[in-house]
């Protein structure tokens, strides 16, 4: 009853800041909203991957996490299987509603996002976040599998480099003196 509570209380939140600030955005099933700032081609649907930027946002604006931000540390597009996503369920409900291509605001309410429980100092329990996304690319399942890899490759080459920084920037070597 708690849960449906708080699904009543953020929709409402939702609209009344839609309202206030004019934006013309349209709800999906599950209670994203969907403010389209241009339009893609194509369809997204559950058996492909999506390459997007974004920026997330709290409702007073401020900045918590972003992919086009140098300022949290990862700029590059940020692939999503949407077979087996690995994000709030909010963007995947928005994610439906675009196409290549496309940009959108999606304002997610907090049962869709991080729920009760927040996600760190940035977003309290049971926030509404604002999410602009940019779709950069839709790729076939075989595409996606690929570019996990890549990704993956390239993840397991960062971490090889901290960690021979950690150790002042020299290969380590075995317990014999050998490499």
């Amino acid at each position: 009853i708690a849960a449906l509570k708080q699904i009543l209380v953020d929709d409402k939140g939702l609209k009344e800041y839609l309202t206030k600030n004019k934006i013309t955005a349209t709800k999906t099933t599950s209670g994203t909203y969907v403010e389209i700032l241009k339009a893609g081609t194509g369809t997204i649907n559950d058996s492909v991957g999506v390459k997007v930027n974004y920026t997330g946002k709290t409702f007073d604006g401020k900045a918590f996490d972003s992919n086009i931000d140098p300022q949290f540390g990862h700029v590059s597009p940020y692939l999503i299987n949407l077979a087996q996503p690995e994000v709030i369920k909010g963007w995947i409900d928005g994610l439906k509603q675009l196409g290549k291509g496309a940009k959108a605001r999606f304002y997610i309410p907090s049962a869709l996002g991080y729920g009760a429980n927040g996600n760190g100092a940035a977003i309290g329990p049971n926030a509404n976040l604002m999410f602009e996304i940019e779709v950069v690319d839709v790729l076939n399942k075989v595409q996606t599998e690929a570019a996990q890899k890549e990704q993956m490759m390239k993840q397991q080459m960062e971490m090889m480099k901290q960690q021979q920084m950690q150790q002042g920037g020299q290969p380590q070597q075995a317990p014999d003196g050998s490499k």
